[in-house]
């Protein structure tokens, strides 16, 4: 027998607490973000790309982490 869960419209999901309670440290990410600008030369104008690019990507490997 399968089981379906079904949501009502805006209700909130369940949540996994231990996937969404991480966020990296601003130190974690601004030394993530300057390899990022280093990586792609060095050329400026794209800080807020990297900083959130950082970011989702220090996020994204703690998730990987965490299911491993």
């Amino acid at each position: 027998m399968t089981h379906l869960t079904v949501f009502k419209p805006g209700a909130a999901a369940p949540q996994n607490h231990t996937l969404t309670s991480f966020a990296p440290s601003t130190d974690e990410v601004a030394y993530r973000a300057y390899l990022n600008y280093q990586n792609h030369g060095g050329v400026d104008g794209h800080d807020v790309k990297d900083w959130f690019g950082a970011q989702a990507e220090l996020i994204a490997e703690h998730h990987l982490t965490m299911t491993l």
